[in-house]
């Protein structure tokens, strides 16, 4: 998990700057064939019914440096194959918006017509070191 651009510069303003940056209550996360760049820009899925899910700010749980997800995180139903997805990040809006951080998933995942992708409890995990 990598901060985005734009993550790095509102930790530095949040630890020494002067100005405080304002963040969304809710996040999207969105899936991507191959990694994204570190604001984003990269190939995410689309069509079929692809949409980021969305999922509340307050869902994420902190212990020590890492914060993990304490709901389900829930994509729409798929209407047809999804291109397989290797990386994904995490956006202030549902399409374009900030990007504030980016991954890769533990393994590629492909859905299919009809599934319903979870991201379940504690398996999207952020962590500073």
């Amino acid at each position: 998990m990598s901060f985005s651009n734009t993550t790095e510069g509102i930790v530095l303003d949040a630890l020494v700057g002067s100005s405080a940056t304002l963040l969304p209550s809710t996040l999207y996360v969105g899936l991507f064939t191959a990694a994204p760049d570190e604001d984003g820009a990269g190939t995410e899925l689309s069509g079929n019914n692809y949409s980021r899910a969305s999922v509340v700010r307050s869902a994420f749980t902190r212990a020590s440096n890492t914060s993990s997800n304490n709901v389900d995180i829930t994509f729409a139903t798929a209407s047809g194959a999804w291109s397989t997805a290797t990386h994904f990040a995490i956006f202030s809006a549902v399409s374009g918006g900030t990007c504030y951080f980016i991954g890769s998933l533990n393994s590629s995942v492909t859905v299919g017509s009809g599934v319903t992708l979870k991201i379940l409890s504690g398996n999207l995990s952020i962590s500073l070191d």
